[in-house]
C-alpha cells in the first residue's frame, strides 16, 4: 500500500500565479518513507471551483472550515478529497 502525504503551506504568495517547491513523503510497502522534492506551478482559484475541477479527475472533494477538531482561522478552508 502506498500512502502519499503532502505538506501544506498557508502563506499567501503573490500575484495570481506562482511556483512552489514542496516536499512529498511516500510510505513504501515496508513501512519506510521516501522523500521527494517537487516543483509545482500554481494558480489561484476561487475555492468553490476546486471540487468540480477535482471531480473531473476522479476525486470527490468537500470543502470545510475545520480539520479534525481544529477550526481554521477565518478565511481559510480545507479541501478534502477521496479518489473514486
Amino acid at each position: 500500500m502506498h500512502v502519499r502525504v503532502s505538506a501544506v503551506d498557508v502563506s499567501r504568495p503573490a500575484p495570481e500565479a506562482f511556483r512552489r517547491s514542496i516536499t512529498v513523503f511516500t510510505r513504501e510497502d515496508d513501512g519506510r518513507y521516501r522523500r521527494d522534492e517537487e516543483v509545482h506551478d500554481n494558480v489561484y482559484l476561487p475555492t468553490a471551483q476546486v471540487p468540480p475541477l477535482l471531480a473531473r479527475h476522479g476525486v470527490d472533494a468537500t470543502l470545510g472550515t475545520s480539520f479534525g477538531s481544529e477550526t481554521l482561522p477565518e478565511g481559510l478552508m480545507t479541501v478534502i478529497g477521496t479518489r473514486r
